[in-house]
């Protein structure tokens, strides 16, 4: 049954949407003919026998099950495809080798690119400055590496869509029948569906075939086979199992499920928060820098008499040597360590920056079914109803011998898996006829322990009612009102009946007495044992989950209740009515921010709930198994595909979890902040260290002192980043609010450690230089030989690197030396520094 399909008067419509989810076609109502319940046909193989369908035998020809249906014409086809179009999707992807240059475009990479080429170009002092070319050039192509490897697999989204697509298809022309590329299809046409075959377009069933079993999990994520008979709806990318029926195709290309999902991709960005807040950083760092270097270079040109050309290098050199070219690879460091932490929490990540995202979410949109919910029906003996002489435990008895034994449907099964360990072997089924659709219920004649014979009904409430003799006559009323209060709180019910009968030689059961009702058993999707408590722990983290499902809003509000969410459940009148007009008028992320759950949704509310709130400045966060869940997931903040889900929701998620349930989210959330930390804690140990060597050096070269080649900074600045690649495994403490970035604190804390740095190096080089007149003063007082110029700029390398680690302390919060290998490189890197540099110093003063 569609989601879109009106709710029917009788159960039957409202038990049919959430059976199907679970797998099961065989509980209906009466009141509801067959041709209102298009999927109520009973699975392929089964021992009933269903005459409606009049189904001839099965043939390899398509014309074995023709109804009378002639298809279009091939003249008709044209005409329509010059209007319509082909059946496909048209897609624009951007070539390999310009998403590796695309890595190259942005502020950062250009100013190193134009140091690298102006420094080599310009002749100094000591001539071209090939070393710092190869330098800059061999970071910039270690950092821009890095980044396209991290990123490479994400985004695959629309390439799992397209792969769906059926390419082949055997089409009715001209009365014929004939093989064409799915692409060829218009509206109108014909085509033939079997076991194997792909449905190639969006329509609906016709023709007089057998019943079809569908596999739609890679539409849906639902795991189970769903039957679909004629007038039923078929989606562009469904799977047929078995059954031979004809699809009328009604939708192609854009216009399919596939067309919109594709659409709304389209519409989504990639650029995550954290990329974002990285670029600005840098922007940041490019702008300070790029204010002082200007103001450098008009003192050398003016004060100091330097040639123009050689004064704009030296001030492009001194801003390259501040930018944080190493922070894309610094911070992937970290992610990746983390995204190793998350895979065992049974979460994989595919979107590197997607764990600071999921640092800040606030508002978690959930599935209910599979996340929340088992994903099965179950019977609590609670919900039971019985009728005045009978127990719960006889209900369930009478009800467990009107059901299948072997390989028993998914209902049969709840109530088999309700009275665990119960003995049937005293009762013999004599005879058992399982559920039909016309009947809508299921009959089992069971001669009973004590030697009577008795008939047992179990089925859709109203109908076995309707069978009642008068002696139950007045429980109807009682029962129907408590049928009625059920379904308002979502659950299904089914009702059991019981009358003595007798079986003549002819083995056919003859009821003697009039049927008695016994009483209601009621049915549930259950939550998961750790869904309230997990639901609960999210709200003390400062998470607000909602539920999202394309169930009644009766059983969305039931739902929600139990797990303690709320109950302002906005359903299909609030679609159709109520949100359109606050989506009309702007104020839908309002409506969407003050409900607890979300009803009978479609992929474009899904989208639209996810956009809404996150223009309401949320950081949104969505779960998601089927295609239809594609955009959504690609829109969300934080994409995340549960367990099971479909390839096209795994392409378009950033977290996959490995295990059911809603309590791993929680979990990588946990420690996703703890991720959040160390990023943040780099982001100020890299600004600060910028500002440190840009005051220090600018302030040095206007006064004149003795200041280390600019090569040197550059080396500095590559080590210390390197050496900082430990903070991935810091030990912190996860916060216990939703996580951002407090731009100004930042800020604050960078500047302070920054400026207190640039000035103790400041100060050094100063009392230090032998071009002031406190030089020899300030030795002597060491009782130390004044420093040549090469052992002060070893001294003044040494010195900005102390200071630059004493830097690094605010990330390194851990009480043990637990990550022994980044810790390792950092004392290997502190090492190898002052060899390096007194190595170059000799080549190039």
């Amino acid at each position: 049954m569609s989601r879109e399909e009106p709710y029917l008067e009788a159960v039957y419509g409202e038990l049919h949407d959430t059976v199907e989810r679970v797998g099961d076609i065989s509980l209906m109502v009466d009141e509801v003919s067959v041709e209102n319940s298009p999927s109520g046909y009973p699975p392929l193989g089964d021992s009933r026998d269903v005459t409606v369908f009049n189904s001839p035998s099965r043939s390899s020809s398509p014309d074995s099950f023709a109804d009378e249906v002639q298809g279009l014409t091939n003249q008709e086809a044209e005409k329509l495809q010059m209007t319509v179009g082909f059946n496909e999707i048209a897609t624009q992807r951007k070539p390999g080798i310009l998403v590796f240059l695309s890595y190259f475009v942005g502020t950062v990479p250009i100013i190193m690119i134009l140091t690298a080429i102006i420094t080599a170009s310009i002749p100094g002092v000591t001539g071209r400055d090939f070393f710092s070319l190869t330098a800059i050039l061999v970071e910039l192509f270690l950092i821009v590496g890095m980044e396209h490897i991290s990123e490479r697999n994400a985004g695959n989204a629309v390439g799992e869509l397209e792969k769906l697509n059926a390419p082949m298809c055997q089409c009715k022309r001209d009365g014929q029948w004939v093989t064409i590329a799915a692409r060829e299809l218009v509206p109108g046409d014909i085509v033939a569906l079997r076991g194997g075959t792909i449905a190639p377009a969006d329509g609906r069933l016709v023709g007089r075939g057998l019943p079809i079993l569908v596999d739609e999990s890679s539409l849906t994520g639902e795991s189970l086979a769903v039957t679909k008979a004629r007038g039923d709806t078929m989606l562009q990318g469904a799977v047929i199992q078995s059954g031979e029926l004809y699809l009328l195709v009604e939708k192609t290309g854009a216009d399919t499920l596939f067309g919109k999902a594709l659409e709304l991709l389209g519409k989504t960005e990639t650029k995550g928060n954290l990329k974002q807040v990285l670029e600005k950083v840098a922007r940041l760092i490019c702008g300070v820098g790029a204010v002082f270097s200007v103001v450098l270079m008009f003192v050398l040109v003016f004060r100091d008499d330097v040639p123009w050309y050689q004064a704009f290098a030296f001030g492009l050199a001194l801003l390259c040597c501040i930018l944080p070219s190493a922070m894309p690879l610094v911070t992937t460091a970290v992610l990746s360590t983390g995204a190793l932490e998350l895979s065992r929490e049974k979460a994989l990540v595919s979107r590197l920056s997607a764990i600071e995202e999921l640092a800040g979410m606030d508002i978690l949109c959930s599935d209910k079914t599979g996340t929340l919910t088992l994903n099965k029906l179950v019977i609590d003996k609670e919900e039971i109803i019985e009728a005045p002489g009978f127990s719960k435990d006889e209900v369930l008895l009478y009800a467990s011998l009107a059901s299948k034994q072997e390989n028993p449907e998914p209902i049969d099964k709840a109530i088999h898996e309700a009275q665990p360990g119960v003995d049937l072997s005293p009762y013999k089924i004599l005879q058992f006829v399982p559920f039909n659709p016309l009947d809508k219920r299921s009959e089992a004649t069971v001669k009973f322990p004590d030697g009577k014979i008795r008939v047992i009904v179990k089925g859709a409430p109203q109908l076995v009612m309707k069978m009642l003799g008068d002696s139950s006559a007045h429980l109807i009323k009682e029962f129907d009102f408590a049928m009625n209060r059920q379904a308002e709180r979502g659950l299904r019910t089914l009702g059991v009946a019981m009358c003595e009968a007798t079986v003549p030689a002819d083995g056919s059961a003859v009821r003697t007495g009039e049927l008695e009702f016994l009483g209601l058993i009621s049915m549930l999707d259950p939550p998961r044992e750790d869904t309230a408590s997990t639901v609960d722990k999210a709200m003390d983290l400062g998470i607000d989950v909602k539920m999202i499902t394309g169930d009644q809003r009766a059983i969305a509000m039931e739902m929600c209740r139990r797990l303690n969410m709320g109950t302002n459940v906005l359903g299909e009148e609030a679609w159709s009515g109520e949100v359109d007009l606050a989506t009309k008028m702007g104020g839908f992320g309002k409506l969407a921010e003050s409900a607890n759950g979300f009803a009978q949704v479609n992929p474009e509310h899904k989208f639209l709930i996810v956009q809404s709130l996150q223009e309401e400045k949320h950081m949104v966060g969505m779960t998601g198994d089927g295609v239809n869940d594609a955009p959504a997931l690609k829109k969300a903040d934080v994409g995340i595909a549960v367990a099971g889900a479909s390839d096209a929701a795994r392409a378009a998620a950033d977290i996959i979890l490995l295990e059911s349930g809603l309590s791993p989210i929680i979990q990588a959330l946990i420690v996703s902040r703890c991720i959040f930390q160390r990023l943040r804690n780099y982001v100020v140990f890299r600004v600060a260290t910028s500002l440190l060597l840009l005051l220090s050096y600018w302030t040095t070269a206007m006064m004149r002192v003795v200041s280390p080649p600019l090569w040197c900074l550059l080396l500095l600045k590559v080590l210390n980043d390197v050496s900082m690649m430990a903070t991935s495994t810091d030990q912190v403490v996860a916060s216990t609010k939703p996580e951002n970035w407090k731009a100004v604190e930042t800020l604050a804390i960078s500047a302070t450690l920054g400026t207190v740095g640039a000035v103790a190096c400041i100060v050094f080089s100063v009392l230090a230089s032998p071009t002031t007149q406190e030089h020899t003063r300030f030795w002597e007082a060491w009782g130390l030989q004044p420093l040549t110029r090469s052992q002060l700029n070893l001294a003044i390398f040494l010195l900005a690197g102390i200071l630059i680690q004493s830097v690094g302390p605010t990330s390194f919060n851990s009480s043990s030396l637990s990550p022994f290998a980044p810790l390792f490189c950092c004392i290997l890197f502190t090492l190898a520094s002052p060899l390096l540099h007194f190595s170059l110093a000799s080549l190039y003063t």
